[in-house]
C-alpha cells in the first residue's frame, strides 16, 4: 500500500448499523473495507461484558445473547441498541455494575471498529469520521449518534444519510447521466431515495423511510408466527411469550435468523428446537423439528415487503422523476439479499436491478469516499496534532475537496520565515500535473491544478527558499476527490 494521506480531510467511514457494522477508509487512491480480528468484513452490533469483565463487541457478544442464551447471560449484552438511539432509555449491563444511554453502547461499538483499523493501519489519522444514518433519523437520533462518535474517540463527526452514502460507494466510478433508486433494507431500517447523477453531481430528489421496518422484524415474524405456534401445537406451555421466556426467545430468534438466511439459497429448511431450557405442563422438554419452505417465507414476509413498495412508489412521485426515467435500482442491506425481495421489488417496480456492489458493505465505503469532500475543522487538527519538525512552517489552503470540474483553484497563506523569495511547487502522486515554481508574494500564492477524472487526486506541496532549499511544512499535502459533489441531502 502507498502512504496513507495524513491530510485535513476524513480518511475513514463508518456504517453504524442496527445489525451489523462495517468500517472504511480510503487510502488515497481507493476504498478499502476493513476486517475485523475474525476476518470478517462486517462486526455484529451487539456489546456485553463477559464473566471476567471484558467488554466484548461482535461475534462473541452476539452468539452469548442470542445462540447461547442464558439467565445469566440475557443482563450482560444489548443487540439492536440503533433503534433505541435518541431516547431517554438506559440498559442496565448487570456485570459492570452500570447503566449505559443508547450512544454509549454504540461507542463501544465504534471503538471496536476504530481498533480494527489502527491494528493495520495505525498510522492513520482519527481525528474524524463519517458515520451514516437512516435517512429518517430525526434531531434526537442524529445528535445521539455524533455523541457516540465523540465518545468513541473522534473528535469531529460528520453524519451521511445511508441512501446516500450507497449512492456515493457506486456512483463514484459513474460515467453516465442516470436516475437511480437506492432500496436500502437493512436489519433494522428501511431506507429509500430517488438519486440523479448527472455531469458528476449526485442529486438527491426524494427519500423515505421506516425506522422500524428490517430484517430483525423477519426475525421476529417467524418466531411469532411460525415457531411459537409450531411449539404450541406439541407443547402446553403457561404464558409463552418473550416476557416471560427472554432467553428461550432470544434463542429462537437466532433460529429464525439462521433459516431467513438458508432460504436465501434452498427452497426448503428443517427448523429445529432442542435445548431450548423450557419444560411445558407435562415436564416434557420442548423439542421439535418440521420443515419450512420458501414459498411460506415469501408469503410471511409479503405484507412487509408491500410497505417498502409503497414507499419506494412515494418516492418515485415526489422526485417528480418518470419511473421510465430510472436507470436501475441499487439494492442496500442485508434483507435485500432475500431472493424474494429482489424479485418483487423488480417485477413491481418494473426497474432493472444492479448486483453489481455488495450490499453489506457498500454504505461503509460511500461513508469513506464522502470523507474526502470532507475537511477537518484546523482548530481540531492544531490541538490535536504534534509537529514533526520544531521548524516546520504552517500553510493554510483553500480549495474544494470534492468537485466534478476538471481543474480546481487553490489559494493559499503563509508566514515566511524571513525576508527574501520563497516558492511553491505542487505535483500530483501519479505525476498526472506538475506545477511551474509560484512564487509567495505577500504570504500569499494560488494556483490552478488539473484533475484525474473519475480519482482521488493527491497533491504534494513543497516550500523552497530562492537557493531552492525544501522547508518543512505542514500540511504537506492535499486531496481532492473528482467526480462526484452531493446536492440536496437531507442532513
Amino acid at each position: 500500500m502507498s502512504k496513507l494521506i495524513n491530510t485535513s480531510v476524513i480518511q475513514i467511514g463508518i456504517d453504524l448499523g442496527t445489525s451489523n457494522s462495517s468500517i472504511a477508509i480510503n487510502k488515497g487512491v481507493d476504498v478499502e473495507i476493513i476486517p475485523n480480528i475474525l476476518g470478517d468484513m462486517y462486526t455484529p452490533s451487539v456489546f456485553g461484558v463477559d464473566g471476567v469483565g471484558n467488554e466484548v463487541v461482535g461475534k462473541k457478544a452476539y452468539e452469548r445473547l442470542y445462540k447461547t442464551a442464558s439467565n445469566d447471560e440475557k443482563d450482560n449484552y444489548k443487540g439492536e441498541v440503533k433503534r433505541l438511539m435518541g431516547t431517554s432509555d438506559k440498559i442496565y449491563i448487570e456485570r459492570a455494575n452500570k447503566d449505559f444511554f443508547p450512544e454509549e453502547i454504540s461507542a463501544e461499538i465504534l471503538k471496536s471498529l476504530k481498533n480494527d483499523v489502527l491494528r493495520k493501519y495505525p498510522e492513520i489519522s482519527t481525528l474524524a469520521v463519517v458515520i451514516t444514518v437512516p435517512a429518517m433519523f430525526e434531531t434526537m437520533q442524529n445528535e445521539a449518534t455524533k455523541r457516540a462518535g465523540l465518545l468513541a474517540g473522534f473528535p469531529h463527526v460528520v453524519l451521511l444519510q445511508e441512501p446516500i452514502a450507497a449512492a456515493i460507494g457506486h456512483g463514484f466510478d459513474s460515467k453516465n447521466d442516470q436516475n437511480w433508486l437506492i432500496y436500502d433494507f437493512g436489519g433494522g431500517t428501511f431506507d429509500v431515495a430517488v438519486i440523479s447523477a448527472k455531469d458528476g453531481i449526485l442529486t438527491v430528489l426524494s427519500h423515505y423511510g421506516d425506522n422500524f421496518s428490517g430484517g430483525k422484524d423477519i426475525d421476529e415474524l417467524i418466531v411469532d408466527k411460525v415457531i411459537k405456534p409450531k411449539i404450541l401445537e406439541s407443547h402446553q406451555i403457561y404464558n409463552f411469550d418473550k416476557n416471560n421466556f427472554f432467553t428461550a426467545f432470544a434463542k429462537l430468534k437466532s433460529i429464525a435468523e439462521t433459516a431467513k438466511i438458508e432460504l436465501s439459497s434452498y427452497e426448503r429448511v428443517a427448523i429445529e428446537i432442542d435445548d431450548l431450557g423450557v419444560k411445558d405442563r407435562e415436564g416434557n422438554d420442548v423439542n421439535i423439528t418440521f420443515t419450512y419452505t420458501r414459498k411460506e417465507f415469501n408469503e410471511l414476509i409479503s405484507p412487509l415487503v408491500e410497505r417498502t413498495l409503497k414507499a419506494s412508489r412515494d418516492a418515485i412521485k415526489s422526485s417528480g422523476v418518470s419511473i421510465h426515467n430510472i436507470t436501475k435500482i441499487i439494492f442496500v442491506g442485508g434483507t435485500t439479499l432475500i431472493p424474494y425481495v429482489r424479485s418483487r421489488v423488480e417485477e413491481d417496480l418494473g426497474i432493472e436491478a444492479d448486483f453489481s456492489v455488495n450490499p453489506l458493505t457498500i454504505v461503509a465505503k460511500g461513508a469513506a469516499v464522502y470523507g474526502l469532500g470532507q475537511r477537518i475543522p484546523s482548530s481540531i487538527i492544531d490541538k490535536f496534532r504534534v509537529p514533526t519538525n520544531a521548524n516546520e512552517i504552517k500553510i493554510s489552503l483553500n480549495y474544494d475537496s470534492m468537485t466534478s470540474e476538471e481543474d480546481e483553484l487553490i489559494t493559499g497563506t503563509i508566514e515566511v520565515p524571513s525576508d527574501g523569495d520563497y516558492y511553491i511547487l505542487i505535483s500530483s502522486e501519479s505525476g498526472f500535473y506538475n506545477s511551474n515554481k509560484i512564487k509567495v508574494e505577500d504570504g500569499n500564492f494560488f494556483d490552478t491544478v488539473a484533475l484525474e477524472n473519475g480519482k482521488t487526486n493527491l497533491f504534494w506541496i513543497y516550500l523552497m527558499d530562492s537557493e531552492g532549499n525544501n522547508l518543512p511544512i505542514y500540511p504537506d499535502s492535499f486531496s481532492i476527490t473528482h467526480g462526484i459533489t452531493v446536492t440536496g441531502a437531507p442532513i
